[in-house]
């Protein structure tokens, strides 16, 4: 089975992951070569660099915004578990307790290694990163 990067086009041909499964349902995941350098002109590069760079801005101004409403709600809530609308009694938020059991992998492993192996699975990306270390002025023709 070949995976593209991106679904909606088409992959260069060394942009796949390869996922095979053996004969005793052991899956096999092998990453063919993906490498080298696109070069873009100066303008092309300030422009990805400021479009990302205003879109990472504003998606972090908006997640601090709604973190604070979200704070504003929880100190109104106090030991309330819902917030809800007078008159008609629609609830509008809930914060409710929850308690999350998960399986301890470290000791497991400690403790019972030939069983981790067992179940062990291995998956497959590619990385997004993005390497501006400065605002989009690094980019700017002087």
């Amino acid at each position: 089975m070949r995976i593209p990067w991106r679904t909606q086009q088409t992959p260069l041909a060394e942009d796949v992951l390869e996922v095979a499964a053996s004969a005793d349902g052991a899956v096999k995941v092998s990453v063919e070569k993906i490498g080298g350098s696109l070069p873009v002109d100066r303008d092309e590069a300030e422009r990805l660099a400021r479009r990302y760079l205003d879109a990472l801005e504003a998606s972090r101004a908006a997640e601090q915004a709604l973190k604070n409403v979200e704070d504003d709600i929880k100190d109104m809530l106090g030991h309330n578990a819902e917030l809800v609308e007078d008159g008609t009694g629609r609830v509008l938020f809930s914060w409710t307790a929850s308690v999350r059991e998960v399986l301890d992998s470290k000791a497991l492993a400690a403790d019972k290694p030939s069983l981790v192996e067992q179940y062990r699975r291995a998956t497959a990306s590619r990385s997004f990163r993005q390497h501006l270390t400065t605002r989009v002025s690094k980019y700017a023709t002087n």
